[in-house]
């Protein structure tokens, strides 16, 4: 009978990243731990893994039958991408206890884990583009790129050669025909893209 159980709700839940401190590096795998401490009988207990409002485990600990609180711990495997850069986890441990029980199971959850992310360039548009425009017309050239830590750039072109510039956009209207190149890099790697700046003639028409 379950009145003759001796029930305990967790004291406490905790949630840590194991042997890591965020933040993580994308398509890495990393564990997560969850301690449940001080709950009896622990075979009722549920822990669910929340990423978000998104339950995405269940452990149950129904093989387990000590009667006396104990603690237990329960791992989660994740391999974070970029989307989810400051995604929070949680666990909630439950005691479900039948229809004896409560009507609300006894709930403890932990507190919340941002998880930061982290993640080489990738630009916006990554094809290279060709701009036919008229001498003497602003030029636009835009290169912004993701990525966590944000990226730096670095423009080449010989008509760049004594005007250095570490921004995502050129905008000038004193650059002449040629092929431009940007690179966008952080500590975990590097992307490079072109623009061809043609100058139309005067008989074309725009």
């Amino acid at each position: 009978m379950l009145n003759c159980l001796h029930t305990e709700k967790p004291d406490s839940v905790s949630i840590i990243l194991v042997n890591h401190s965020s933040p993580v590096v994308e398509g890495r795998e990393y564990q997560l731990q969850c301690d449940v401490h001080n709950v009896a009988p622990v075979q009722f207990l549920q822990l669910r893994w929340y990423r978000g409002q998104t339950e995405v485990y269940t452990h149950s600990f129904s093989e387990l039958l000590p009667a006396t609180p104990v603690q237990v711990s329960s791992m989660l495997t994740i391999v974070p991408n970029r989307v989810e850069n400051g995604a929070e986890y949680r666990c909630e441990a439950e005691l479900h206890l039948g229809p004896e029980g409560p009507e609300s199971p006894p709930t403890v959850q932990s507190e919340l884990l941002s998880i930061a992310v982290q993640y080489p360039p990738d630009f916006h548009s990554p094809e290279e583009e060709t701009l036919e425009i008229r001498e003497g017309s602003e030029v636009l050239l835009n290169c912004t790129a993701e990525g966590n830590p944000p990226p730096v750039y670095f423009w080449t072109s010989p008509d760049l050669q004594e005007k250095p510039n570490d921004q995502p956009v050129l905008a000038d209207a004193s650059l002449g025909p040629g092929v431009y190149t940007c690179t966008a890099s952080n500590i975990l790697g590097k992307k490079s893209k072109q623009f061809v700046i043609r100058h139309k003639s005067k008989g074309e028409r725009d």
